[in-house]
């Protein structure tokens, strides 16, 4: 199989470790259980546990990462079925230059998230999606000034990013480690 790219933005720049792939269109968009405001306490900070299967949780401010944990570094560490993160056009931002080889921006790891409406910049990975994970989707974000902007990891199957602006990263726009197969992008 061969991951199958509909790219019309120029600087995109799609990186592939050696492996065979397909894209395939579209996944379902998970059924909203609730919408849960997340930013509006001071002390909501970036969100790695908690998470409600099935429940949208928006942005109500942007996020400005200055120190996350070296071992565990990403912003948004999404481990709950479901869970759609609608941004609401917020940024979320890192530390540049990244020196911390394990930040991430936004971290997916179960299958019918959805990351939307945001802009991700200065993480070594602005999105990763873990192995085993289906039917994640990135809509309509903004990756850029990360070292990659969104990485599918091997076994990450019928995911889709659509309408993502992903341009000025260092590495790699889009890169797909050997086994991420049946994946959409356009």
């Amino acid at each position: 199989l061969v991951n199958v790219l509909n790219i019309g933005k120029e600087n995109a720049m799609v990186g592939q470790s050696s492996s065979s792939n397909t894209y395939l269109t579209g996944a379902a968009v998970p059924g909203d259980q609730g919408t849960i405001l997340w930013g509006d306490d001071a002390n909501e900070k970036c969100k790695r546990t908690g998470w409600q299967p099935w429940h949208t949780y928006k942005l109500t401010r942007p996020f400005d990462v200055k120190d996350l944990d070296s071992t565990f570094g990403s912003c948004f560490f999404i481990k709950a079925q479901g869970v759609v993160l609608d941004c609401d056009g917020y940024v979320i931002k890192g530390v540049y230059p990244y020196t911390n080889t394990n930040s991430k921006g936004v971290e997916i790891a179960s299958d019918s998230v959805v990351v939307k409406n945001r802009e991700i910049k200065n993480f070594f990975e602005g999105v990763r999606i873990k192995s085993g994970v289906n039917n994640a989707q990135s809509l309509s974000n903004k990756l850029h000034v990360n070292m990659y902007g969104i990485i599918l990891d091997p076994n990450a199957k019928y995911n889709t990013i659509y309408d993502n602006e992903i341009i000025s990263n260092g590495n790699s726009g889009i890169w797909f480690f050997s086994g991420a197969s049946s994946n959409t992008v356009q």
